[in-house]
């Protein structure tokens, strides 16, 4: 397939709400003590805000995709954390023959690394996830584009390690041939009884396409008891 072709076909997948790119995180501005382990699991779902106006396959069926991902993160420092992330994104309503030679768009795979580092003596910490969304086409090969999601973690603390509520502005940037931009926001709380420990995560979003979802996040070096010295 061309690259222009290429190109034209990812345009209008993201222009017509067919499949909506990741901006539900999970977190907040807390980093992840040196040497400690989190991980965590979530799902999404995501909207388009224009219901069934570009579903021409189904007309009726609203138009979206639900996501099940995972993530792992590791405290370099005290206040910089490296993560790595899997998001599978499965499409809702999707029909292939309106994508031409896209035969696996339905199911595409998300990768991504993040590099985060919390200011000192603030609830703010800045994101610099880097990705790579996945699928197959028709004749086998895989085709895919990389992006980047800056963003700034924002945490009001509501009661000291038991909630707290995060805003989480961010840019989303397609790098597909030069690169296309969007902005995006994200609001979630953390509930626990031990936010150092374990989290859930409720969050819901806006980027041009409506999302919430829940995620649950375990610091299991805190959790089995193997906090640092």
């Amino acid at each position: 397939m061309k690259t222009s072709t290429f190109i034209s076909i990812i345009m209008l997948v993201f222009l017509c709400s067919c499949t909506a790119p990741i901006n539900l995180v999970y977190d907040s501005a807390r980093t992840i003590d040196k040497g400690n382990v989190e991980f965590r699991g979530s799902y999404s779902i995501y909207r388009s805000p224009f219901g069934d106006l570009f579903n021409l396959a189904e007309p009726g069926k609203p138009l979206g995709n639900k996501n099940f991902g995972f993530e792992a993160g590791y405290g370099i420092t005290d206040r910089y954390t490296l993560k790595v992330r899997y998001e599978n994104l499965s499409l809702i309503n999707f029909n292939k023959d309106y994508f031409l030679d896209l035969e696996d768009l339905s199911n595409m795979n998300y990768y991504g690394i993040e590099n985060k580092y919390k200011f000192r003596r603030a609830n703010v910490a800045i994101g610099l996830p880097l990705g790579y969304y996945k699928f197959r086409a028709e004749d086998a090969t895989t085709k895919g584009y990389f992006n980047a999601d800056p963003m700034i973690y924002i945490t009001l603390i509501g009661s000291p390690n038991k909630y707290e509520l995060s805003i989480i502005p961010k840019i989303h940037v397609y790098i597909i041939d030069s690169p296309n931009v969007s902005p995006a926001l994200s609001i979630g709380l953390g509930i626990s009884n031990d936010l150092e420990k374990w989290a859930l995560r409720p969050e819901v979003g806006f980027d041009g396409y409506f999302s919430f979802g829940l995620g649950f996040n375990v610091n299991l070096s805190k959790s089995l008891g193997k906090n640092k010295q």
